[in-house]
């Protein structure tokens, strides 16, 4: 990935709608993740900027006088609200704070890698409608999970549920050759519920050149099988788990 470029905005609207008329927060845009799988790479300019919206919290207030009752909110659409220049910025915590303030229900998704919402547990207890999702497929954390080291975003997830924060996991896409579900489950607390999806990549498309490059640095003999499931679409190991693991209430299909 191009060195990254960080700077600061303005927005005229806080609050986005997804297609399914799903209303959500991003204070920053771009990603440092690097996921190889992630659709947002199709989106113009999204490797290599993160936009720091410094006034998203002035605006989401404003937005948020006249919110109806009972609707959800979410944070972390096409950024982690916890990547790293939250340390510096803050943006998220303003935004949570406001949500908090007008009685919302929100959801925060993360990858939880950054550590940093452990810094706002102050504020996260209390709040009455609250769910946070951790996304735990980031791949060096699986590469740092199988060699014994941990998952960051593991790790975190357990302190939040035991800090009694209500706490749900996704991990997705389950790739074959790359990905350990039963090492996921093992690290993570039982009463976190984990919801998985499928490996699907479209030919020829940036996720595939993307997918390449680290399976080229990382693990060469993979290449050509995924070559050829992006090809075939092959479903095979994503339903060998779900036939594993159906019934035990533990692991769940996405959407949630």
């Amino acid at each position: 990935m191009e060195k990254m470029m960080i700077y600061e905005t303005r927005v005229e609207k806080a609050i986005e709608m997804t297609e399914n008329g799903q209303p959500y927060i991003n204070p920053y845009d771009g990603c440092v993740s690097g996921c190889p799988f992630c659709y947002w790479l199709e989106r113009e300019g999204w490797e290599g900027n993160i936009a720091i919206r410094s006034n998203i919290a002035e605006i989401l207030d404003q937005e948020c006088e006249r919110w109806p009752e009972g609707v959800r909110l979410y944070i972390g659409d096409y950024c982690d609200p916890y990547m790293p220049v939250e340390e510096t910025y803050g943006l998220t915590r303003q935004c949570v704070e406001v949500i908090k303030k007008h009685g919302i229900p929100l959801t925060i998704c993360t990858s939880a890698k950054s550590l940093l919402i452990e810094r706002d547990l102050d504020l996260l207890r209390g709040m009455e409608d609250l769910c946070i999702v951790t996304e735990l497929c980031r791949l060096d954390e699986i590469e740092k999970l199988k060699s014994g080291e941990g998952h960051a975003g593991i790790e975190t997830g357990n302190r939040l549920r035991e800090a009694g924060l209500p706490v749900i996991a996704t991990f997705a896409p389950i790739m074959p050759g790359i990905t350990d579900v039963d090492l996921v489950l093992e690290a993570l607390r039982p009463d976190i519920p984990l919801y998985i999806d499928r490996f699907y990549m479209k030919p020829d498309s940036i996720q595939e050149i993307r997918l390449m490059e680290y399976l080229r640095e990382k693990r060469p003999e993979l290449m050509e099988e995924y070559r050829r499931l992006i090809r075939e679409g092959s479903d095979a190991e994503y339903e060998a788990v779900i036939r594993r693991c159906q019934g035990g209430g533990r692991v769940r299909q996405l959407p949630f």
